[in-house]
C-alpha cells in the first residue's frame, strides 16, 4: 500500500464542513514540502468502524492507511480538504491510501475500495499533476471532476466485479493498463480483468426535482440528512446518489447566477427539506415536482416566497415509495423560516419553598407611671 509523503489526518465529525489548515513552514525546499490537510468524515447513520473499532464518539481522527467500514445499516460521508466528497453506502469497506496537498496547489487523493458501494462528487481538477483515484482489485477509476458511483460485488467464486457509473463528466477506467472512457449517463463493469461494454445507465423509475429562480442558494436535504445543491456561501455539495445539481454561470465573471435546479433520481421514502438561504432581499420563484414513469404519479407545485437577506426558508415534502420505486404519496408542507423559529411557551414553574420565620422583635418602651389615687373618706368619730 502506498503511504505517500506524509500521514494526513482524517477527522470523523458529525458536522459537515471542509477545512483547510495551513501551517508555518520552515525554510526548506518548497519542492519537497506538502501541506497537511484535515478531511471530515460524517457518520450519516450508525455502525461505522475504523480499523475494526466501533466509532462511539462524535469525532475521532484517523491516519492515512486506516480502514473504514460500514455495517448493513451504516452510512458515512467523507468530505475532502479540497471540496470533493465520497459517500459510503451500507456494507462498504474502503482504505484511505493517500491524501496529499502540495505547496504548489496540486492534490492527490487515493482510496482503495474492497467491497460495497460509494458515490463520489469530485471537484474539477485544473492541475494536471492532481489525482483523485478510486482503486479496486480489478480496476482504477481516474476522476477529474465528475459525479460517479463505484460498486464492488463479491462473486460466488470469491472474485469481485467492479461497476463504474457516471452521472456527470467523464471517468477513465484503467483495466490492466488499458483506459476506457466512460462519459456521463454511461457505465461499465469489470470482471475477471476484462472490461465490459460501455452501456447506458437505466432510466430512473421516479424523480424528485426543485427548480428556483431567485436571490438565494437552493439546497435539498434528503431523509438521511444528506445535502445536494448550493450551501452558504455558494459552495456546491452533492451527497445524494444519482442526484444532479445544475446552475447557470455568468460567462463574464464565472459567478453562479440565480437559476438553479436539483434532480434526485429514485428518491426514498421520508421527509425531504427544500432549503433556501437568501443572499439578498427579493422573491423566490420555486417549483417542486415529483413524478414516476408511465404516468403512475405526477405532481408539480409553483410558489413565490418573499425572502429577507441571510434568512433560511424551508419547504418540507413527505413522500412515500412502493417496492417498485414509484411515488405513492406526496405531501407538501408550508414554508418555514428555519432560522427564526419560536419554541412553545414553557410550563409555569413550581411554587417556591416557604421562607424561614423572622427574628423576634425588640422589647417595647416602658409604660408611663399611673396617676396618684384619691384620699380616702375620713373615719367616723369614736363613742364618748
Amino acid at each position: 500500500m502506498k503511504i505517500g509523503k506524509i500521514a494526513i489526518a482524517v477527522v470523523i465529525a458529525v458536522a459537515l464542513s471542509p477545512v483547510l489548515l495551513y501551517f508555518a513552514l520552515p525554510s526548506y525546499s518548497l519542492a519537497s514540502m506538502v501541506l497537511p490537510a484535515i478531511t471530515n468524515l460524517t457518520v450519516v447513520t450508525d455502525s461505522v468502524t475504523v480499523n475494526g473499532e466501533q466509532v462511539t464518539t462524535p469525532e475521532i481522527t484517523i491516519s492515512v492507511g486506516d480502514r473504514v467500514r460500514t455495517s448493513t445499516t451504516g452510512r458515512a460521508l467523507i468530505t475532502f480538504f479540497e471540496g470533493s466528497s465520497t459517500l459510503l453506502e451500507p456494507d462498504t469497506d474502503i482504505t484511505v491510501e493517500e491524501l496529499i496537498k502540495e505547496v504548489d496547489g496540486s492534490t492527490t487523493i487515493i482510496l482503495f475500495q474492497e467491497l460495497g458501494s460509494t458515490w463520489s462528487r469530485v471537484r474539477k481538477l485544473f492541475d494536471t499533476a492532481s489525482n483523485f483515484n478510486i482503486e479496486t482489485v480489478s480496476a482504477v477509476a481516474i476522476v477529474r471532476g465528475t459525479a460517479l458511483s463505484v460498486n464492488v460485488d463479491q462473486l460466488p467464486d470469491g472474485s469481485t466485479s467492479t461497476e463504474v457509473a457516471v452521472s456527470e463528466g467523464t471517468v477513465d477506467v484503467d483495466v490492466g493498463g488499458k483506459l476506457i472512457k466512460v462519459p456521463s449517463g454511461k457505465k461499465t463493469k469489470v470482471k475477471d480483468g476484462q472490461a465490459g461494454e460501455v452501456l447506458d445507465i437505466p432510466d430512473s423509475v421516479s424523480r424528485l426535482s426543485a427548480t428556483m429562480t431567485s436571490p438565494a442558494w437552493l439546497n435539498v436535504i434528503d431523509p438521511l440528512e444528506r445535502n445536494a445543491g448550493l450551501v452558504f456561501p455558494g459552495f456546491e455539495v452533492n451527497e445524494v446518489p444519482l442526484c444532479s445539481v445544475a446552475y447557470v454561470v455568468n460567462p463574464e465573471d464565472n459567478k453562479k447566477l440565480d437559476e438553479q435546479s436539483i434532480v434526485i433520481h429514485n428518491p426514498i421514502s421520508g421527509i425531504y427539506k427544500i432549503a433556501m438561504h437568501a443572499k439578498d432581499n427579493g422573491v423566490v420563484k420555486l417549483t417542486i415536482a415529483g413524478e414516476s414513469n408511465d404516468d403512475v404519479f405526477s405532481s408539480s407545485d409553483y410558489q413565490e416566497i418573499d425572502v429577507v437577506k441571510n434568512r433560511i426558508y424551508v419547504v418540507p415534502l413527505q413522500i412515500t415509495m412502493n417496492e417498485e420505486g414509484e411515488i405513492t404519496d406526496y405531501v407538501l408542507g408550508d414554508v418555514i423560516q428555519a432560522d427564526k423559529g419560536q419554541g412553545n411557551k414553557g410550563n409555569q414553574g413550581n411554587s417556591g419553598t416557604p421562607g424561614n420565620s423572622g427574628n423576634q422583635g425588640n422589647s417595647g418602651t416602658p409604660g408611663n407611671s399611673g396617676n396618684q389615687g384619691n384620699s380616702g373618706t375620713p373615719g367616723n368619730s369614736g363613742n364618748q
